[in-house]
């Protein structure tokens, strides 16, 4: 019998769920290190509108919290997940 290479793939795959486990930690540390730098950006926004008057700053520093926000929510709903 002639081995095929697509049963080959998808029997190590298959058989295996903790491929998909450990891309799903991966995953989930890609998205706390953006969190992280999301925090960084945030802090930087803050201090740049303390060093330099702009019209704008409030604009800058809500919209730069929220996206700090929106990532330790992605942060969260993937380890909720990860864990369920």
């Amino acid at each position: 019998m002639e081995p095929n290479l697509l049963n080959l793939i998808s029997s190590k795959v298959s058989s295996s769920g903790r491929i998909d486990f450990w891309i799903q930690v991966i995953f989930l540390v890609v998205v706390f290190i953006y969190s992280f730098f999301a925090l960084l950006i945030y802090k930087q926004v803050r201090i740049l509108n303390q060093t330099i008057y702009t019209p704008k700053a409030t604009l800058l520093n809500n919209f730069s919290l929220v996206h700090l926000l929106a990532s330790i929510i992605i942060l969260v709903a993937i380890g909720v997940l990860l864990v369920f």
